[in-house]
Order: structure tokens, then sequence, then C-alpha cells
């Protein structure tokens, strides 16, 4: 379980990474490469949500970084923040339970009230093409 959400969350650092430096003209991706990263990771996400339920340390121990020797949070509110600005507000309801039960840390709450991406939050391809156009001009 631990293994596969760090193979997520690895694959939405490199995809992040690469649509940063599609957004500052470094690369060129196509929207549906574009639309197609974006859905793996939040189909992956829920997917993983679905057999193994919400990652947090009690389901998958401590998550030590042996380079660094140190115990550190795993990455899971920076995935869900990536999520949200692609459109999808994951868990929206659920957030404050999320906290309260210790999964999330309680300052996500209000952090995950106030993000939003360049469309209406309605999904990815939505999203994406919103982002398409602002920064290629083109849908």
């Amino acid at each position: 379980m631990r293994n596969r959400f760090l193979v997520i969350s690895q694959e939405d650092y490199e995809f992040i990474d690469k649509y940063h430096q599609w957004r500052e003209r470094k690369i060129e991706l196509t929207l549906k490469e574009l639309i197609d990263g974006a859905t793996r990771i939040l189909t992956d996400f829920k997917d993983f949500n679905e057999k193994y339920g919400f990652p947090n340390e009690q389901k998958m121990g401590y998550h030590y970084v042996r380079r660094k020797n140190s115990i550190e949070p795993y990455p899971v509110a920076v995935l869900m923040i990536h999520i949200y600005q692609m459109g999808t507000l994951i868990f929206k309801d659920n957030i404050h339970n999320l906290a309260c039960e210790g999964s999330l840390h309680s300052n996500y709450e209000e952090t995950f009230k106030s993000i939003s991406g360049f469309g209406d939050s309605t999904g990815v391809e939505q999203e994406i093409k919103a982002r398409y156009k602002k920064y290629r001009g083109t849908d």
C-alpha cells in the first residue's frame, strides 16, 4: 500500500514538473497529453482510495526517508492540491472529517477552500482546456 501511494505521488511530481515546463514554454505537450496525464493521476488516486482507503500514517506506517534519515509526512496534501488545481475537488465534502481524524493537518481545511484553477472546477478536461487557452491561446 505504502509503495503504491509513493508511486502515485512520484508520478504526480513528474507530471506537475512537465506541466510547469510546458507552461514556461520549455517543452511542448499536446492538449491530450496534458488531459491524459492529469486524468491518470486522479484515477490512480481514486483507485487507491477505493482499494485501501484514504492514505495516512495509521494505515501505511511512518514515512521514513532513507536518504535523509528522517520521518516525514506523506505528501497526501500536495497530491490533493494538484488534483484540485487540475479541476477536481476530490473529497471536498470530507475535508473537515479527514482533518478531524488526523488524516490531513487541520490547516489544509482552509487551504482547500481557497484552491481553484482557471476553469470552473468541473473536471480535468475543462480545467486543462482553460489552461491551454490561457498559455497557448488555443482550445
